[in-house]
């Protein structure tokens, strides 16, 4: 037998916790998460089964067999009723996201169904958190702190104390009234929401609905009368996009309307014989087109009138031209085998030009006498006068 001795600084604070798991350790292993920690940490834990939907929390768990103090929304409501039953999971989240609150409902939940919790953390902030939020909840007596290092037996016995006095506010059959009045208000506003989901005859619901509106608000709104929403199924739906769609292509061809050839036409009542009249109109328009550009090319080559395109009011100009030529009286043939004709070309020349320039300018001639008739001014203007 060796014997030894030794001499050094032990700390016994963590040896009852040794103790603990050294003769306890068959009875923690029955605890499934403690078996996965001691003999296969580095597997995957296994799935205990499908974790409640938030989706179908309203069908699967009613508001009398829901106790959460707190506010929640789906998924931490889902995480409520997984822990209820047993289930194992992580509740992650970044800061602000409503972990401690979610965690509070959770004591809370399983509390009311006759449970223990024990919650640790690494961080006495978190848990000092929770304890605050259960206290301002009602349910500070049936806390037993043991966090700190600093308690002792008459500080639970204290705790006990407490919970065993506690009051109760309400009664069972309160608390049910409460609750059924809750799930008949909750069933009312499912109902809305199904409805505003609800794929009708027309393939559509009435939220996708208001969506293509709200996404279109921008848009001029083009009113239709309909003898009836029920009438509008699927197929006449997609026979109107299409319709739609031809007029976006034809659209994409002829411009705006405004800007179309046909946008200063109107008409009160069609009919099919109104239909043939303006067919009939637009093709005699269409045969006189090429007649009438050539007419203008020769017209307004003499003239010195070129202009292309040409706009309404340039046809009406040649017009009223080619009618004055028309209309001018003929010269005598004397005057033109006139040995005086080119001292008398000079004046007429200079008649011609000063009466230009009374037009332009809106004045009378030199003289105060009436300017020289139009024929005779057109012929002996230029084309920048005309």
């Amino acid at each position: 037998m060796l014997e030894s001795a030794y001499i050094g600084h032990f700390s016994f604070t963590k040896f009852l916790m040794w103790r603990d798991l050294d003769v306890r350790a068959d009875d923690l292993q029955k605890n499934a998460i403690v078996r996965h920690l001691i003999h296969t940490p580095s597997d995957v834990y296994p799935d205990d089964g499908v974790f409640p939907d938030p989706d179908r929390l309203d069908e699967t768990h009613s508001p009398e067999e829901t106790f959460c103090p707190l506010s929640s929304d789906s998924s931490q409501l889902a995480a409520v009723h997984a822990s209820a039953a047993g289930k194992s999971f992580v509740l992650h989240g970044p800061p602000g996201t409503g972990k401690s609150q979610t965690i509070t409902n959770i004591i809370a939940h399983n509390l009311a169904l006759g449970k223990t919790v024990l919650f640790v953390s690494e961080k006495r902030a978190a848990l000092e958190v929770v304890h605050r939020r259960l206290t301002e909840s009602g349910l500070g007596p049936f806390c037993l702190e043991l966090h700190s290092n600093k308690s002792h037996k008459k500080g639970v016995l204290s705790q006990l104390e407490q919970a065993l006095n506690a009051h109760v506010g309400h009664s069972a059959e309160e608390w049910l009234a409460e609750a059924q009045k809750l799930a008949a208000t909750r069933k009312e506003l499912n109902a809305f929401v199904s409805a505003l989901h609800a794929v009708r005859e027309s393939g559509e619901s009435v939220f996708h609905g208001i969506s293509q509106l709200i996404g279109h608000r921008d848009i001029a709104l083009v009113k239709f009368i309909w003898p009836s929403s029920a009438h509008i199924d699927r197929q006449r739906l997609n026979t109107l996009r299409e319709t739609v769609r031809q007029l976006q292509l034809a659209g994409a061809q002829i411009g705006h309307p405004a800007t179309n050839a046909w946008a200063p036409a109107a008409c009160e009542t069609w009919s099919p014989e109104f239909r043939n009249t303006v067919e009939r109109t637009v093709e005699e328009l269409r045969s006189a087109a090429p007649a009438l550009a050539e007419a203008t090319d020769k017209i307004s080559s003499i003239v010195g009138m070129t202009q292309s395109p040409w706009s309404r009011q340039d046809f009406d100009n040649l017009a009223g031209i080619a009618a004055a030529l028309l209309n001018c009286p003929s010269v005598p043939p004397a005057l033109l085998s006139s040995s005086d004709w080119e001292p008398l070309k000079a004046t007429i020349q200079e008649i011609a030009a000063m009466a230009c320039n009374g037009i332009s300018s809106g004045k009378s001639s030199t003289n105060g006498s009436t300017p020289v008739s139009l024929p005779w001014i057109l012929m002996g203007c230029s084309s920048s006068g005309r």
